[in-house]
């Protein structure tokens, strides 16, 4: 069983990362452009898989692996089911 100092680590860890990060997530939502905001969302878990090899030599999982298809399939489906954006400002189509 973990000595109360490795309970303390996880504590700490999760205060910080956990609570501390998405508390700034929450204040940052309403200052931000609703896509922004989504993309940013999306990004989080596939940059941490990205990261955690880079950074720490961690090989990523066929279940990690698969849950970011998971994300950007959604993403693809989702984009290509509402179409082409508009175009900003009321330019030209290019040809």
């Amino acid at each position: 069983m973990p000595s109360w100092p490795a309970h303390g680590w996880l504590i700490a860890l999760a205060l910080i990362s956990q609570v501390a990060g998405y508390g700034l997530i929450n204040l940052s939502l309403p200052r931000l452009p609703a896509v922004l905001t989504s993309v940013l969302l999306l990004a989080q878990p596939i940059a941490t898989l990205i990261f955690s090899g880079l950074l720490l030599g961690e090989a990523p999982s066929g279940l990690q692996l698969g849950g970011v298809t998971l994300i950007l399939g959604g993403v693809l489906l989702a984009a290509v089911r509402r179409g082409a954006p508009p175009l900003a400002d009321g330019a030209p189509e290019p040809a």
